[in-house]
């Protein structure tokens, strides 16, 4: 009974305030009828209460009391008693919840696509370089082999020769001295 006489005293006071203070704006308007939506659900008047929290809704849609004593008042006017306030709660919960966890999951998906992108390039990158290094590894081997097979050439002449002048053809005799072998070539990555 108590209860009952504080809740109705809740109403006539933000009736009176609401009254005294004269035309009040939007958002105190939203906020004196989302008061007075609570103090009638708590004496018990639902129908009030939701009345007053939809015309709260309808100035200030993201008024959260209103929309927590609505659904409170919705549920009471079903009969579900504090269950039905539960769920009715919990699912008002929920929905914010999966909204925060939809746009988290919005933010990451753009940068896995970023990171994703920036994985591509490097690919790309490594990719190119590997066959830059091997372009660069097949010339360096094939002026190797020219060199190497240079080098055996000029050997094989010089062998020629100093074979011909010991049996006997002195033309091709480098005069008194032996004649030494071809030098070897410069290594291609030797400084010049």
């Amino acid at each position: 009974m108590i209860r009952l006489l504080a809740a109705a005293a809740a109403v006539l006071c933000a009736t009176a305030v609401a009254a005294q203070v004269g035309p009040p704006d939007d958002a105190a308007r939203a906020a004196a009828l989302s008061d007075r939506a609570k103090a009638e659900l708590s004496a018990n008047q639902a129908a009030k209460a939701l009345a007053d929290a939809d015309a709260a809704l309808a100035i200030d849609a993201s008024d959260r009391q209103a929309a927590d004593v609505k659904a409170r008042a919705q549920a009471s006017i079903a009969g579900q008693g504090e269950a039905g306030l539960a769920a009715a709660s919990a699912a008002a919960l929920n929905g914010e919840v999966k909204r925060f966890n939809d746009d988290v999951a919005a933010r990451n998906a753009g940068k896995e696509a970023a990171y994703q992108a920036g994985l591509a390039q490097y690919n790309a990158r490594v990719q190119s370089d590997a066959v830059a290094y091997a372009q660069a590894q097949a010339a360096y081997q094939a002026q190797v082999k020219a060199l190497d097979a240079q080098r055996h050439a000029d050997l094989a002449a010089w062998r020629a020769r100093m074979a011909a002048c010991r049996h006997g053809d002195r033309s091709r005799c480098a005069g008194r001295r032996r004649s030494a072998p071809p030098p070897i070539p410069a290594h291609p990555l030797a400084p010049t």
